[in-house]
């Protein structure tokens, strides 16, 4: 029996090989929460330059996705989600051996290219195994998986990291990976290949470029200043990039992002507000990350839990908005919503040094938890304001727009996060210095001594810390924890302002009918 034969009698176990392909790189994306703060450390950089972990990872993964899906429908789907899975197995073991952060992040972009290849054939798959009476829950199904597979992630990461190191989340990764691979080649039919389409190769290259400049300036901003040369020439570069995106787009015939839909305020504003919330909810995860994982008698594990629980939380209220966005309008909805993730940033306000861990999971339940919310109420509204010739550009204009919400966010808000903690830092340890009793010609060594970490200290300081019986590590780590509760309270300052700005805009920029403008959906007429 050929495996095309076989997939017509039981697509299930045909689509089991994909599914595990889902799982594994879900689960990948949701250890990197825990995983984050132990990198900063292995590799030694700052917090800032951590985030050049997620931003090279979803670089590739959000750019190179319409681009794996039109090489699929030339040479098949099955090919493709080989090559993607075998690069990302390949990628992950890259990352469990990798000596040096510059490796590291190679493994990063690698790893984006392959779930750009394999996600996208897991929807397109339920359309090509199942009859139409079963591609619904063919589709539930794959979701159910990428929720369990991002609830698992986190509650594993962090006991992974604890008990066995980081490179585990890796090597697991990989193996499933390769599990996949071998599932998929004995399982997967090959689906038809279809003529060749014109594509805009260039589009997609050059605003893989702009994302990739834009979204470095924080990291070098944070670690140079605005007026540093490295950060003026990747200013200069991102502009240029960003130009020549524009003007390649509005004269080519098939573009890679359709722009001029961008033009109609309600398919833009809500997918604006969305890309705002969403910098604001990954920011505050990501900031949490470190600062569960630096709080005394917490650590990796806690931040494992808080992410399970986040991931959990967010899928019970999407399925909750999905229900109340078909029989309330849109636009009460998504208040309700961004209403909701206002009384998280407040939450998140009220942190200090004594703050219970329950506290913080309910503050990240609120916020995660009301981004989900509104994610299904700015899909159909904005989806429903375009008009049916354009459905096409206009959902891969709204993917690419959404999915750049969490890399910013985690990319912009680690940045600020690192500066404003790096910068408490020295203040505190000073200060927790004094307190212990180091002699006040001492304080300046400390405080150098603070910027590795420990890692280099002076040995007159060394000396003088062993005879009055004060360790280092405990005078880092109070202090280091101290400066971060700092910059938690100036973040959520942050974070209030830009969710106040978004709600407002949301109550007079939004349409108060369930749809386009004029009350009904374009597709309808």
């Amino acid at each position: 029996m050929t495996n095309e034969q076989l997939s017509r009698k039981s697509p299930w176990f045909s689509y089991l090989g994909l599914l595990l392909g889902t799982f594994t790189m879900i689960e990948a994306m949701a250890f990197q929460i825990p995983a984050l703060p132990v990198l900063t450390k292995e590799f030694g950089v700052p917090v800032a330059t951590a985030a050049l972990i997620s931003l090279c990872y979803y670089l590739t993964a959000t750019v190179c996705g319409p681009v794996f899906g039109n090489i699929a429908d030339q040479i098949g789907r099955k090919r493709i989600a080989m090559i993607g899975m075998i690069i990302f197995a390949i990628s992950e073991f890259m990352a469990a051996f990798a000596t040096n952060y510059p490796f590291f992040l190679l493994a990063r972009l690698c790893q984006g290219i392959g779930v750009a290849a394999v996600l996208p054939a897991g929807l397109s798959y339920a359309s090509y195994l199942f009859p139409p009476n079963k591609r619904g829950i063919a589709v539930g199904v794959y979701t159910a998986v990428g929720t369990f597979a991002s609830a698992m992630g986190g509650f594993l990461g962090g006991i992974l990291i604890a008990k066995f190191g980081w490179q585990s989340l890796y090597i697991i990764s990989g193996v499933l990976a390769v599990l996949g691979i071998a599932l998929v080649h004995i399982t997967v039919p090959e689906t038809p290949t279809a003529e060749r389409k014109p594509f805009d190769y260039i589009g997609s290259i050059l605003l893989l470029l702009t994302i990739g400049t834009w979204l470095s300036l924080s990291v070098l901003v944070a670690n140079f200043g605005w007026v540093s040369p490295y950060t003026l020439g990747m200013l200069g570069l991102a502009i240029v990039f960003a130009i020549s995106f524009w003007n390649v787009e509005k004269r080519t015939s098939h573009p890679f992002m359709d722009l001029s839909i961008l033009k109609n305020r309600y398919f833009a504003a809500p997918i604006l507000l969305y890309f705002f919330i969403a910098l604001c909810s990954q920011g505050s995860v990501f900031t949490n990350s470190y600062f569960v994982t630096a709080k005394p008698g917490l650590g990796t594990a806690y931040v494992g839990i808080m992410t399970g629980s986040i991931y959990l939380a967010g899928a019970a209220t999407s399925l909750l908005s999905g229900k109340l966005i078909d029989s309330f309008k849109i636009k009460t909805v998504l208040l309700i919503g961004m209403g909701t993730f206002i009384a998280g940033t407040l939450l998140y306000s009220q942190y200090t040094v004594d703050t219970p861990f329950w506290y913080i999971v309910l503050t990240l339940v609120f916020m995660s938890g009301s981004l989900l919310f509104i994610a299904p109420a700015c899909m159909k509204m904005s989806m429903s304001a375009v008009p049916s010739e354009k459905l096409g550009s206009g959902s891969g204009t709204y993917i690419m727009i959404r999915d750049l919400g969490s890399p910013t966010g985690q990319t912009t808000m680690l940045a600020a996060f690192g500066a404003i903690s790096a910068s408490s830092l020295a203040t505190e340890i000073a200060a927790e210095a004094q307190n212990s009793g180091v002699s006040e010609d001492m304080i300046p060594a400390v405080v150098e001594a603070g910027k590795t970490a420990g890692k280099v200290i002076d040995p007159t300081l060394a000396d003088h810390l062993a005879k009055i019986g004060v360790s280092f590590q405990d005078l880092y780590a109070k202090a280091n924890f101290d400066g971060m509760v700092i910059a938690v309270n100036q973040m959520s300052t942050i974070i209030i302002a830009i969710a106040v700005a978004a709600f407002i805009v949301a109550v007079f920029a939004l349409p108060n009918t369930n749809g386009s403008p004029s009350g009904l959906d374009h597709r309808s007429k």
